[in-house]
């Protein structure tokens, strides 16, 4: 141990969460779900792979801990915006809720589709609800 203190510091459990859940929506909006492994992961991290499966018990756990936290950036980057108009906001709403649903059946394994379909699917009906509600 050096004056300044020893050469790492360790991260508290929320920290270290948070920062795999960033590190781990990174890897799968360049690899996608099916062909990134929990080591690769892990890897990418610095973390060994049975701290990783500490925090999250398998690929799907991160995959939906990866999910809720983007669902809570778009969440709060698209609230409500009161200087437009209430059709603007509702298509928005509605889309959100859309999501939501079609990710959470996805990550349970009812919608067999591959993640770029997905996303395909998920942008197009964004585009779909703000053109329904004016926005061009």
């Amino acid at each position: 141990m050096s004056k300044d203190g020893p050469a790492f510091r360790r991260m508290d459990a929320d920290a270290r969460r948070g920062a795999l859940v960033e590190i781990a929506r990174a890897l799968f909006a360049a690899h996608g779900y099916e062909p990134l492994s929990m080591a690769q992961i892990a890897r990418a991290a610095g973390i060994s792979k049975p701290l990783l499966y500490h925090y999250f018990p398998s690929k799907q756990a991160l995959f939906a801990a990866a999910l809720e936290e983007t669902a809570r950036e778009l969440t709060a980057a698209l609230r409500p915006d009161p200087s437009r108009p209430p059709t603007d906001q509702l298509a928005v709403t509605t889309w959100l809720w859309s999501v939501e649903g079609a990710c959470l059946t996805w990550v349970e394994g009812g919608l067999p589709v591959a993640p770029a379909e997905l996303q395909g699917v998920l942008l197009g009906s964004l585009g779909g609800s703000l053109m329904g509600a004016g926005e061009r």
